[in-house]
């Protein structure tokens, strides 16, 4: 595609009959038809000075004005739990044995969340995603912890709840894993702040704002009547963050296969 537009086609008789997406794929280098049929659609190419369909049938005699590329929305990894055939791993590489039908990566026609869905890609992020939530921010909280702090929200991975059973799977509407909030004075601003960076990091970005607009009609605000418990030691084979609240239960698994099973979209559990 030439760097300056617009560009000015002029339609010979001899490509009468022909659909304008098609005229313009064989007029335009290295642009496909596909991408054609989106910049027709976003009304990049006139012809006669007006907005047209990529079906149009042309005449002979047309004047085309392409005024530019079509903008697509960027590319985004949305993480996913899909069960992989992993041959090696370590901290530096993963060898993957992909099925077959398993795109590696999102093609040019996939669209908007969608794109990624089911990919190599999406599946390998949350892997990734969730390894680093869980090691780093959760490994981070937990060394600053006093003995008191552990005692209170630091948990046996098999703790038995005496009313609330298996505690890490419990879920319900309205509740508290434990009796500390998270903005209460039982937490350092340290703490708080750390926190705060688990709970972004399992959110989807573009969740964040919805939630805490959520929690701010519901009860308050974010922290004023949420809490946190920790279960297992942080970066073993057996450990599960929970954060609880009102209309809301978020976990973050460590590397265990027992764990509760995880929402589609990410490493945590939203109920």
């Amino acid at each position: 595609m030439p760097e300056s537009f617009p560009i000015l086609i002029s339609v010979a008789a001899e490509d009468a009959g022909k659909r304008l997406d098609q005229f313009l794929a064989t007029r335009l280098d290295s642009v496909s038809r596909a991408r054609v049929q989106e910049m027709i659609a976003e009304g990049k190419a006139l012809v006669n000075d007006f907005p047209a369909k990529a079906s149009l049938k042309l005449r002979g005699g047309e004047r085309i004005s392409v005024l530019g590329e079509a903008q697509r929305a960027p590319l985004k990894a949305i993480a996913e739990k899909i069960p992989l055939d992993i041959v090696y791993e370590d901290e530096d590489l993963a060898v993957i044995n992909k099925p077959a039908g398993m795109m590696v990566h999102a093609g040019a026609r996939a669209t908007d969340d969608a794109r990624y869905r089911g990919t190599l890609i999406g599946v390998s992020y949350l892997a990734t995603f969730a390894a680093s939530v869980t090691s780093g921010r959760i490994g981070g909280l937990y060394e600053t912890l006093s003995p008191k702090q552990r005692e209170d929200i630091c948990f046996a991975w098999d703790y038995q709840d005496p009313k609330r059973g298996l505690l890490r799977t419990r879920v319900a509407n309205n509740w508290e894993i434990t009796k500390q909030m998270i903005k209460s004075d039982f937490y350092t601003n340290d703490q708080r702040a750390i926190i705060r960076g688990i709970f972004e990091g399992i959110i989807s970005p573009e969740w964040h704002e919805r939630i805490d607009k959520q929690l701010g009609d519901d009860s308050g605000g974010y922290g004023t009547h949420n809490s946190i418990a920790i279960f297992g030691t942080p970066g073993s084979d057996k450990s599960e963050f929970v954060m609880t609240g009102r209309h809301m239960t978020i976990r973050c698994d460590g590397n265990s296969a027992d764990h509760v099973p995880c929402d589609r979209r990410s490493s945590e559990r939203i109920r």
